[in-house]
């Protein structure tokens, strides 16, 4: 899962595809609301068998996002990328929980058991 901000600047995605090529398009999803955004011709960089995808990505904070990557493959589009994102302004990604105040551990169990013979 990639970790991007709601800012209005550019941000970049590290994925590594099916397939390496040089310009891409890509579907973002919004799993709240099922809404997607699409953008075409996207110029991509390949370095040490990782692509990346720089671009301005309007998000929302706190949402999570379905990212497919495609290229024009003879007017076809061929899927090269599958991933989620989930959209956080938070810096101190090593702190963070999705969970927090959610997961209560229950305590109150029996750890023993017995062995018969």
């Amino acid at each position: 899962m990639k970790v991007l901000k709601e800012i209005a600047t550019e941000q970049t995605i590290t994925i590594i595809p099916r397939e390496y090529v040089s310009n891409i398009s890509y579907t973002l999803t919004n799993e709240s609301d099922n809404t997607s955004v699409n953008k075409d011709n996207l110029a991509t960089f390949i370095d040490s068998g990782y692509l990346t995808i720089t671009d301005i990505f309007d998000l929302k904070e706190g949402v999570f996002y379905n990212l497919e990557c495609f290229y024009d493959n003879n007017g076809t589009d061929k899927l090269i990328y599958r991933g989620r994102i989930f959209c956080t302004n938070q810096t101190s990604l090593d702190k963070f929980t999705m969970n927090e105040n959610e997961y209560v551990q229950n305590d109150t169990y029996d750890n023993e058991y017995e062995i018969y013979e």
